[in-house]
């Protein structure tokens, strides 16, 4: 089974896309494995709300570390 074409438009032109959840809760997809390993194993991120994660995608988006 192939994902959706969206997956594969993310993965080239924005592998750190932010988003929302069926709850309005904002999140980041990462698309690309490279990206989503190295956020895993940064202990800056986190699921608990306030945590540094976002600012830190952020910080990686901006400076061009991802894209």
């Amino acid at each position: 089974m192939e994902p959706p074409a969206e997956y594969k438009e993310l993965r080239s032109k924005c592998p750190v896309a932010p988003g929302r959840l069926f709850d309005g809760s904002k999140i980041w997809l990462i698309s690309r494995h490279k990206e989503l390993k190295e956020v895993l194993q940064d202990g800056r991120f986190s699921k608990v709300g306030g945590a540094r994660g976002p600012q830190a995608v952020r910080g990686m988006i901006t400076t061009g570390t991802y894209v």
